[in-house]
């Protein structure tokens, strides 16, 4: 083949596949400006940021509220022993660290020994949707010290745990003996227990099937599938490619087929029959929790949270509290609830204390207490903290 040929074919090659790349990226850009109008000039978006504003009792501007959106969200990362965790990080209305998101610190000048309480929940717990002054655990000191009562308060609650992963959680730091011992350990759940039906029913964490497919089955597993996905360095994120494979189940592998979402009821299970599952699951993980707080001789409690699907009616008709288009989810959770609190009333335990708070904001007055489906507002947090103080120090 002559040169000029083999420089004709080259070029001819790169022209194709320039031509691509830029087809590629037109579609990808166009499709992200077409979301962004969307969202833009949606009524949903306007008048979400209402309610929003009402959620947090009008101290925020709409302005101040997006701003605040980039910072309270889930930060993951992988994590040893709890599988994942919140990553370090210092912005404006959020921080985490060693794993723990910031929590305010007694205000008492004076204070004897102070009172170490360790909370452990999923994202309400960890308080996504609000600055981590605003938390439940922050909350918590706040509602304290008005009572002059000296408490040192740590924030161990992570997007996506649920009841056995939080105890498991707790386990592992006791097992670590890194910090000191806590005098209370606060659990709240509840939601995620009964939202993560996968979870709940298989026992695992949430982003198994995840880690499941990306080391795969091998003898050595340091020899990952994603060590062998691509020789190009470079991680490519593309929406519109992402939406076909949620929605049309295009570009997708025999492997993305066989993936499962834990967010999904395992197969040949009914929504009714998962909740029994995971109610009963919880009932055993609590005779485990009461052994090991007795153990490490430490007062526990764990919350029944409340939930915008159950003992909730809306004053303001607020649009991001509706479930109407998970209502299979909607039922399990309803269903879950009311099966773990009857079999509640029969359960004996040594060294762990039951707390219903899920009909707290029945009659919740002057604002909205939640800030989507599941996460609270500023102010339904502080509800909850004075409930907790008020159980805990009669």
């Amino acid at each position: 083949m002559s040169s000029a040929k083999l420089r004709s074919g080259l070029e001819s090659i790169v022209k194709t596949v320039s031509i691509s790349i830029l087809a590629i990226l037109s579609i990808e850009y166009s499709f992200r400006a077409l979301i962004y109008i969307r969202d833009s000039i949606s009524t949903y978006d306007k008048k979400k940021y209402e309610y929003l504003s009402i959620a947090f009792d009008n101290k925020y501007s709409k302005a101040q509220l997006k701003e605040m959106k980039r910072d309270v969200g889930d930060k993951l990362r992988y994590r040893p022993w709890i599988q994942i965790g919140n990553y370090d990080h210092r912005s404006k209305y959020s921080t985490v660290i060693d794993g723990r998101r910031k929590t305010k610190s007694t205000s008492l000048e004076r204070c004897g020994k102070k009172k170490g309480i360790w909370f452990f929940g999923g994202s309400t717990t960890y308080g996504v949707g609000v600055p981590w002054d605003s938390t439940i655990a922050s909350n918590v000191v706040k509602v304290a010290d008005k009572r002059e009562i000296c408490i040192e308060a740590k924030n161990f609650g992570v997007p996506y745990h649920y009841f056995l992963q939080e105890v498991l959680y707790l386990s592992s730091e006791l097992a670590k003996d890194s910090l000191p011992k806590p005098d209370i350990v606060i659990f709240t759940d509840g939601i995620n227990d009964f939202l993560q039906a996968g979870s709940g029913n298989r026992n695992e964490p949430f982003f198994t099937p995840v880690l499941t497919s990306l080391i795969g089955k091998t003898a050595d597993p340091n020899i990952s599938k994603a060590q062998g996905r691509s020789i190009i360095p470079i991680s490519f994120d593309l929406k519109f490619i992402d939406y076909l494979r949620r929605n049309m189940r295009l570009f997708s592998t025999s492997k993305d087929l066989n993936y499962y979402s834990n967010y999904q009821l395992p197969k040949n299970t009914d929504q009714k029959t998962a909740a029994k599952i995971i109610a009963n699951n919880i009932l055993i993980t609590r005779k485990y929790l009461s052994k090991l707080c007795k153990s490490y001789g430490i007062e526990c409690y764990q919350f029944i949270q409340p939930v915008s699907v159950l003992n909730y009616k809306s004053l303001y008709g607020e649009s991001f509290t509706k479930w109407n288009l998970m209502k299979g989810t909607a039922e399990r959770i309803k269903y879950g609830y009311n099966t773990l609190l009857n079999e509640t009333n029969s359960q004996s335990l040594d060294k762990l204390t039951v707390i219903d708070i899920s009909k707290i904001f029945s009659n919740y007055e002057g604002g909205i207490p939640y800030v989507d489906r599941a996460h609270y507002s500023p102010r339904a947090s502080k509800v909850i903290a004075e409930s907790i103080i008020e159980k805990i120090f009669k």
